[in-house]
């Protein structure tokens, strides 16, 4: 629901969204890039950075994590995705790269940006395993 709320004054790019959504579960992953990329400039900043979110997670099904950070960091508007690209790329540093001392600053820097954040605890816990 809180998808289409995003969409409520913009029905032209809600269709070309669920066309996406196709694409995805037709397995047409670079067609659906090629789509996403359509909408990075909507007037809608939800939808601009969960386009851009579901661009870096399909890049990342592609096997390009740098390409993957690249696409994660122009999440700039405060929404839910720009929290949840912060851990996507701390975790890319963290399990990817295995840049332990990256993942750390990363992870630290989470916390301090997001104190109340619902993945709080499960960062902070990841950064005990990682501490010890």
């Amino acid at each position: 629901m809180a998808i289409l709320i995003g969409f409520r004054h913009n029905q032209e790019e809600f269709v070309d969204f669920a066309k996406v959504q196709l694409n995805i579960q037709q397995n047409k992953r670079t067609e659906a890039l090629e789509k996403l990329e359509e909408l990075f400039d909507t007037n809608e900043i939800y939808i601009a950075d969960m386009c851009r979110y579901q661009h870096a997670w399909l890049t990342f099904l592609q096997g390009d994590a740098e390409l993957t950070k690249m696409h994660l960091s122009k999440i700039e508007n405060e929404t839910i995705f720009k929290e949840l690209a912060h851990i996507f790329q701390a975790e890319i540093l963290d399990f990817i790269d295995n840049d332990v001392s990256g993942a750390i600053d990363s992870y630290l820097d989470f916390l301090e940006l997001y104190p109340q954040s619902i993945y709080y605890d499960d960062v902070r816990l990841r950064l005990r395993e990682l501490a010890s």
